[in-house]
């Protein structure tokens, strides 16, 4: 089996998954998938390093001034990510400051 992503014209992704047999090959499905916006991506990506980041800090000036920013960027851009792109330890340290509920759409 092979997978193939290749973007379109349009602002979305097609993926091919392919099975290869010896004597042909076929598609066996072919879906659209619309990933995240670049500024989606970095809005995740601030989150998730700096909640990872926090239980390491000594500084408790620092670690609530960091837990602040945190707090803040959940709450400006957290209902447009998607919660399973979230690793362990941010989501650990987002259920710990019970932010997580404000990651994903409302009522998910």
């Amino acid at each position: 089996m092979r997978l193939s992503i290749r973007p379109c014209i349009t602002s979305t992704w097609r993926v091919t998954i392919v099975y290869v047999r010896p004597e042909s090959t076929f598609a066996l499905k072919t879906v659209e998938t619309m990933p995240e916006t670049q500024e989606q991506w970095y809005n995740r990506q601030a989150i998730e390093q700096l909640a990872q980041h926090i239980p390491f800090e000594r500084d408790a000036a620092s670690k609530s001034e960091q837990i602040e920013m945190l707090r803040g960027l959940v709450l400006r851009h957290g209902r447009e990510m998607d919660p399973e792109y979230f690793g362990f330890e941010a989501r650990s340290e987002l259920i710990r400051l019970g932010l997580w509920d404000r990651i994903g759409p409302d009522g998910a």
